[in-house]
């Protein structure tokens, strides 16, 4: 990842831990699909409908910022991590 993207997150308000923290999760749930994948592993909890219970009511759409929009670090988290 280039630097000026770095940069990019910081100014959008995001500290260096907490930018840490983002890519500590992507890497994480990264190589926990790439083990699940490789080993095959059974879900062993029921299948949850990605749209189903009383979210699905919600208008998930209004939630993310539109293109050029430039949140500050606390704004709406969905609107954060859509970037």
């Amino acid at each position: 990842m280039p630097a000026s993207e770095i940069e990019k997150v910081r100014a959008a308000g995001y500290s260096d831990g907490e930018i840490l923290e983002i890519i500590a999760h992507v890497a994480l749930n990264t190589f926990t699909n790439y083990v699940n994948e490789a080993l095959g592993t059974e879900i062993d909890f029921p299948r949850v409908d990605r749209f189903a219970g009383p979210l699905a009511r919600v208008n998930v759409a209004a939630n993310f910022c539109t293109p050029g929009q430039a949140p500050g670090p606390r704004d709406n988290a969905a609107c954060r991590y859509r970037r």
